[in-house]
């Protein structure tokens, strides 16, 4: 039905976020499983699970989140890392400001 789209084509991959979602139920390993099993945009809709699944509020097993110590490597430029808790403030503080203010302060 999708073959003609883009392996990187938003309808595709959102049929596969939502498969992996529906399948995973309450377990996030099954559901970023039969996410990444389903093809097309895996490293991306893998993701995608996984940021809805922790915006939903519900629990991610250590074992997925143990090894990075808190803190995530990147390729900016003079960053080699960052810390995820940092992340999450300034996430929400952006947040914040476009709900209270429409706009992103230095933007």
């Amino acid at each position: 039905r999708y073959d003609h789209l883009s392996p990187v084509h938003t309808v595709n991959n959102l049929a596969v976020v939502v498969w992996g979602l529906l399948v995973g139920h309450d377990d996030f390993s099954a559901a970023i499983g039969e996410t990444t099993a389903a093809g097309w945009d895996t490293d991306c809709n893998a993701a995608t699970v996984g940021g809805l699944w922790g915006l939903s509020g519900r629990d991610i097993p250590q074992h997925w989140t143990q090894p990075w110590n808190g803190r995530v490597a990147v390729q900016l430029a003079g960053i080699g890392e960052l810390v995820l808790d940092d992340l999450v403030s300034r996430t929400i503080t952006v947040m914040d400001q476009m709900v209270t203010d429409g706009e992103i302060e230095g933007l």
